[in-house]
């Protein structure tokens, strides 16, 4: 049975690295700072490799992807370093290149996003957001290289997404897109497989493991 839409990351189901949380609330305060005081506060949607570490605890990245509901003047200091699992000193940075329209993205993305829990998270002036686990599966598929591919899989071993919800997902967002969608098509049958592949191999090996408990 599929899960249904929720709208709120809680503290307990976000699995991201401490150092990284911590550097991406920073950040968000950053950009608060910088803005004037607003009649409601703007959406900030993670995405990336962000988004699949808060969601899987996996992927270590060097930037933030994200977008905003209103048009925003960044400041310049938006580089924050932060310790990693292992220790090490690590940065991230805001990629400013980042847009949400270059990827297969449904027109709802913003809307479905998730809002992250956390008293470092609440600000009066940014809403901070985190795509949902089937629109950030369904914008790794336009391109669909070795860490999109990862990411995928990731987010099946944990039952986050499943093959029918990106597969609708995904078609009802190549309706608002123009183009040849050959390539897109046979990108989507190929995230596809990866979904199932990964949820089959997971459910073996935990009858496997119950097995072994007999």
């Amino acid at each position: 049975m599929e899960h249904e839409m929720k709208h709120v990351l809680s503290e307990q189901d976000n699995h991201g690295f401490e150092g990284l949380k911590h550097a991406v609330a920073e950040m968000m305060k950053r950009i608060s700072a910088a803005l004037p005081e607003l009649k409601e506060p703007i959406k900030m949607v993670i995405a990336g490799g962000v988004a699949v570490n808060f969601y899987t605890g996996s992927r270590i990245t060097m930037d933030v992807d994200a977008s905003f509901s209103r048009r925003v003047i960044l400041p310049e200091d938006l580089i924050v370093p932060y310790e990693g699992p292992d220790g090490k000193l690590l940065s991230v940075h805001l990629d400013r290149s980042y847009n949400p329209t270059f990827a297969l993205m449904h027109e709802d993305y913003e809307d479905d996003a998730l809002k992250v829990a956390g008293s470092e998270f609440d600000d009066q002036k940014i809403d901070l957001r985190v795509l949902s686990p089937v629109d950030l599966a369904v914008s790794k598929i336009a391109r669909l290289e070795g860490p999109d591919r990862e990411d995928i899989a990731a987010l099946a071993k944990l039952n986050l997404i499943y093959p029918k919800a990106v597969a609708e997902r995904a078609k009802d967002a190549l309706g608002c897109y123009v183009g040849n969608m050959d390539r897109l098509q046979a990108n989507l049958r190929e995230a596809l497989k990866i979904v199932e592949t990964v949820q089959r191999d997971t459910q073996k090996e935990a009858r496997r493991g119950k097995g072994h408990e007999r």
